[in-house]
């Protein structure tokens, strides 16, 4: 999800059911992304519902004061690692059972 706003926190543009966002504000728990003073990362529940991890960039003059959020869907995101994590514990495990046979 990629969203566009403006200083104030008003939608511009987003790429996921646009008509149904622009010109809506931010959620409140988006609202400190607009007082950040450099780019960052938020765990937050998104204008459509969804707990989502978001990286942004504040409103600055460098960027001609708008602010570009893009999120992730939290489980879609986690599901990855976690489906790694598991795979190479049961390589270690296995690695070890033959090293101790």
């Amino acid at each position: 999800m990629l969203t566009i706003a403006d200083a104030d926190g008003v939608v511009l543009a987003r790429d996921a059911r646009h008509a149904e966002f622009v010109g809506r504000p931010f959620p409140p728990a988006a609202m400190p992304l607009l007082q950040a003073d450099r780019p960052g990362v938020l765990r937050l529940r998104s204008m459509d519902g969804t707990d989502r991890v978001v990286g942004y960039t504040p409103p600055l003059p460098a960027n001609d004061n708008l602010a570009a959020v893009v999120g992730f869907h939290e489980p879609e995101l986690m599901d990855g690692i976690e489906r790694t994590l598991l795979r190479g514990a049961l390589l270690l495990g296995a690695v070890s059972l033959l090293a101790f046979a």
